[in-house]
């Protein structure tokens, strides 16, 4: 099977294979060329928009501190300690207050950065966290697929554990999950992850 390269690599197939297929130069046949073509730019135009909209690597700032290193480095939590949906949902999900606060009443109480949550507690409000991995809507990936496959986060999320602040480290793009997908066998037909 042949590995993913590039968008260019699946771009200059397009263009050479319609390129082969129009032999004939009627009206009609150019015309078509021409849509396929304006189709082709289109969907590159598309993929460079995803990339710097959904892969970016803008740091994102939450509305309270929350430090992965210390959280799922030195203390070893696990990722689905938090983000229990992930086995058994297409989300991760974010931890509801309960999960923090049931913690932070013994681990730390009077600290500082504690102090958001207890505030958000006490206000009966959620933390409103920013979303950091996002992808477009036309795809579709299921945490649960992957996680009870044995794929690790950071495949993914990038060694998570030592960063202080959750970031975008890897770039979802098509590519990177096709050859994901090539190499541990994974399905690579295109209803597998897109609607």
């Amino acid at each position: 099977m042949t590995a993913w390269r590039t968008p260019a690599t699946l771009l200059t197939r397009l263009i050479t294979t319609l390129t082969e297929q129009s032999v004939s130069r009627t009206p009609g046949n150019l015309v078509s060329v021409r849509l396929m073509a304006a189709l082709a730019v289109t969907v590159v135009a598309t993929g460079v928009g995803a990339f710097l909209a959904f892969g970016s690597e803008t740091p994102i700032e939450q509305p309270a501190s929350f430090s992965h290193r210390i959280h799922a480095g030195q203390v070893g939590l696990d990722c689905q300690f938090c983000h229990t949906s992930a086995r058994r949902s297409t989300v991760a999900g974010l931890p509801p207050l309960t999960t923090c606060r049931g913690c932070h009443l013994e681990v730390k109480p009077d600290s500082d950065l504690v102090a958001p949550i207890h505030a958000a507690w006490d206000q009966q409000e959620p933390i409103e966290w920013m979303q950091v991995h996002d992808l477009p809507e036309y795809v579709r990936f299921d945490h649960s697929a992957h996680v009870n496959r044995d794929v690790d986060c950071s495949t993914c999320h990038g060694d998570v554990k030592s960063m202080e602040t959750a970031q975008r480290e890897v770039t979802h793009s098509m590519g990177f999950c096709v050859q994901c997908h090539a190499d541990n066998d994974a399905p690579l037909d295109c209803t597998a992850c897109h609607y």
